[in-house]
């Protein structure tokens, strides 16, 4: 178990003011719920089936911070989730176009199968995790192919 924050919380207080801090300071940075979900996806340990962010832990404990990324995961892959396909493709450009290679890893990564279940929150439902799997899997194969002509 990671070490408790210099601030003890009790979970229902903490968890709330971890919440609304990372939203506010953190994703709200970020450009677009895309982004967000790559982000929020990017701080889970698949081994531990826990969030990582030293920062959220150190103020708001573990505890605390791990359920409230977890919850703002879920709320954020909702969110995409519920993206017209038009939507989804340009937030997912807009994404690709701020990585360094302009997205060919990830699109790589993608097409041989290493993605996986990256983007999905801890335990989501069967029906919304195919329903996501789908859209996504053909918005990064139109995308994947608009690359390789």
């Amino acid at each position: 178990m990671r070490s408790k924050g210099t601030e003890s919380m009790n979970q229902p207080t903490g968890f709330r003011r971890a919440k609304q801090d990372f939203a506010d300071n953190t994703l709200a940075s970020l450009a677009g719920p895309f982004a967000r979900l790559a982000y929020l996806a990017s701080l889970r340990d698949f081994a531990r089936d826990e969030y990582a962010h030293w920062g959220m832990e150190n103020i708001y404990g573990a505890e605390a911070a791990n359920t409230a990324l977890a919850q703002l995961h879920r709320e954020v892959f909702r969110e995409v989730s519920a993206l017209p396909l038009g939507e989804l493709a340009a937030q997912i450009q807009e994404y690709l176009a701020q990585l360094e290679d302009g997205g060919r890893t990830l699109l790589r990564n993608w097409r041989t199968g290493l993605m996986g279940a990256w983007l999905l929150p801890p335990r989501p439902g069967p029906l919304e995790a195919e329903n996501f799997r789908i859209n996504i899997t053909a918005v990064l194969e139109v995308i994947d192919r608009g690359m390789r002509d």
